[in-house]
């Protein structure tokens, strides 16, 4: 309301209303006003339903602008699923995308058909006489390949290592997403190139030599039986605990004078040599055995959807590996995976337990006998061709549907044994390309040596070679390696970027206090036994050992021990490798870290490392590490 004007006298008078020209004409002829008030309440479903065609075409108008944006069809899908070329082959984008992807392509796009030209050509060989085979060949001359090695080649990094050409890790992001696998659902390997040494004699013969070597129990019913995998260090003969050799698996024919020992490839020809200077017959079953490891919780169920048992024996009860005693073996006959591709779906079972609390399942029902030992079985390659068996089902009443396996199709013995955090399947090699594709069919992420490496890391697992250092061959030639590798990468980084460093790998001779003279000439650095961690710093039970496998007196020197720890971070702070580990009163280092990173189990920062053991058995359980270039950080240090 406008405010009153004030006269000369004092007086207000009112202000005279302006009043607009359209309102003046309209003056007199208005009506009455009506009031018009809003509904207290609506029916939504018979509102949206009025406005249905209304909502239908905003939608539509969003998801067209989408469609017209600056991204490609082959855009939209997951990384996963994505592949290379796929700007230019609309073959490369599943069929329910590929017609928008067609029209995607530029009309004088013909690097698709050029490069299927040359794809016809490679495969026919080169200029110089040599087909396509024989071209792959000769790039194994120095390194060996594997058979999923086509696979990992389009997925992986890969490197040259132990003689093998390796996938390092997905070119995918793959740290969490493998370390959610491992606890939620299936992380699967390809570990084919683990070697597989075959010794033969007489039980007495074999006993003996072992015994000289091992620093645990690998012999008796328990495991003679065949139906257990023992585990243990390998040791020079008559050196125990002095020039390590590396860890091994050990398993038994039952009934038979034969055993298997599968070793890391960087330690099988360390013991070849030395078993071959012995009385028993030894062969190198390397090439004749494939293997997967399976880890998570979903391991069970994925082999339960992708294995089709032949015969007798049953995967009902299969599960979570962490359900099945250490070292379990199983031994089963499948049919051809192919066969049943694509995996069924199964439904989830409870493994069932027993009232006293045992779990019982497939692995105590069946026996532990397997075709495998028969080498005609571990030579088995595909009868059928996959476009034969396409074929069968091009012709079956419901065409694509799985096939049922007959008399003429193969079958596989394979072994399956339980290692506590993960499965272990042994099977002929010829047919690690079938079972890959069905296991990476169903979502499973496949994994490689960086992805082992961060899950024994979780566990607390010293993995070889790398946590072993200067304790044996293999793992001396693994720090050098890694050490040269550091220094490249430290030296391309610009001066003002690098992070002030002297030390590349460890440097025992310091904290030991030897001279040069004595390193060289002195007592060997060795790593007490894990298997002896309860009487760690007892001189005597080693010397019992010793006394037990028939080995001579011999004097263990604890002043060049080293112990293998793990770290745990109270509060901030991530320890990575080479990070000095010291006492909380004292500024001698006396160890360092092997690996390190931010643990996902713990919340914290986790470290893997050795420390000199006379240190270890002075320090109260809290030591203080840094990084190269870093601050010092108080950490927990145990036993591992």
């Amino acid at each position: 309301m406008a405010k009153a004007e004030s006269s000369r006298d004092g007086a207000r008078r009112p202000l005279k209303v302006i009043q607009k020209t359209s309102d003046l004409l309209r003056k007199g002829k208005q009506k009455a006003p009506v009031e018009r008030t809003m509904p207290d309440s609506i029916q939504v479903e018979r509102f949206a339903e009025t406005r249905a065609m209304e909502i239908m075409a905003f939608q539509n108008a969003i998801r067209s602008a989408a469609d017209q944006g600056s991204s490609r069809v082959f855009q939209s899908l997951p990384r996963h699923l994505r592949r290379r070329a796929a700007s230019h082959n609309p073959r490369r984008v599943p069929k329910r995308l590929r017609y928008k992807a067609a029209l995607e392509i530029a009309p004088g796009d013909d690097i698709a058909k050029v490069q299927r030209k040359k794809a016809r050509l490679r495969a026919k060989g080169n200029l110089h006489g040599e087909s396509r085979t024989e071209q792959l060949l000769r790039r194994q001359v120095d390194k060996k390949w594997l058979r999923t090695h086509m696979y990992h080649a389009k997925r992986f990094h890969m490197t040259n290592i132990w003689g093998f050409r390796l996938p390092v890790t997905p070119t995918l992001k793959s740290f969490r997403p493998a370390y959610r696998a491992t606890r939620r659902k299936v992380l699967a390997m390809d570990v084919s190139y683990y070697g597989v040494i075959q010794v033969e004699g007489e039980r007495e013969a074999v006993l003996r030599l072992l015994g000289r070597m091992t620093g645990g129990v690998f012999a008796g019913p328990k495991y003679e039986s065949g139906s257990m995998l023992a585990e243990s260090m390998l040791y020079h003969p008559d050196e125990f605990p002095y020039r390590l050799i590396g860890p091994a698996q050990i398993l038994w024919q039952k009934g038979s004078k034969r055993l298997w020992i599968r070793l890391h490839p960087s330690i099988l020809s360390e013991v070849l040599e030395v078993l071959s200077t012995h009385d028993a017959s030894v062969s190198d079953l390397s090439d004749e055995l494939g293997s997967f490891e399976l880890f998570g919780p979903e391991s069970g169920k994925l082999m339960r959807r992708v294995l089709r048992v032949a015969g007798r024996g049953s995967l009902d009860d299969l599960g979570d590996p962490k359900q099945v005693a250490h070292g379990r073996v199983m031994a089963l006959r499948i049919h051809d995976p192919r066969l049943s591709f694509p995996p069924r779906t199964v439904n989830d079972k409870d493994t069932r337990v027993s009232d006293d609390g045992v779990v019982r399942n497939a692995y105590q029902a069946h026996r532990s006998v397997t075709g495998l030992w028969e080498r005609s079985n571990r030579l088995c390659t595909p009868r059928y061709k996959k476009s034969d068996l396409d074929q069968r089902r091009r012709v079956q009443s419901n065409p694509g549907q799985r096939l049922r396996p007959t008399s003429r199709d193969d079958v596989i013995s394979i072994l399956i044994i339980g290692l506590t955090d993960r499965y272990l399947l042994l099977f002929p090699p010829a047919w690690s390309m079938p079972l890959l594709h069905s296991i990476a069919h169903i979502g499973t992420l496949i994994g490689a040596l960086q992805e082992r490496r961060a899950h024994m890391r979780e566990l607390a697992v010293p993995s070889f070679p790398e946590h072993y250092g200067a304790t044996c061959r293999a793992g001396k030639i693994w720090e050098d390696a890694k050490a040269v590798e550091d220094r490249e990468r430290w030296s391309r980084k610009p001066p003002g970027k690098r992070v002030h460093r002297e030390l590349w790998q460890p440097n025992w001779a310091s904290v030991f206090q030897l001279s040069e003279e004595d390193a060289i000439n002195g007592p060997t650095l060795w790593v007490w036994p894990s298997e002896l961690k309860e009487h760690t710093g007892d001189v005597k039970v080693l010397a019992a050992f010793r006394q037990a496998r028939g080995m001579s007196s011999r004097e263990i020197h604890l002043a060049s021990a080293v112990i293998n720890v793990k770290l745990e971070m109270p509060e901030r702070g991530s320890p990575g490798s080479m990070a000095e580990i010291l006492p909380l009163d004292d500024a001698t280092v006396i160890g360092w870290t092997t690996t390190g990173n931010y643990s996902m189990t713990r919340g914290g920062g986790f470290a893997l490392g050795q420390i000199a053991l006379s240190a270890w058995l002075k320090l109260d359980g809290r030591v203080r590490i840094r990084n190269p270039g870093g601050v010092f950080r108080e950490a927990h240090v145990t036993v591992v």
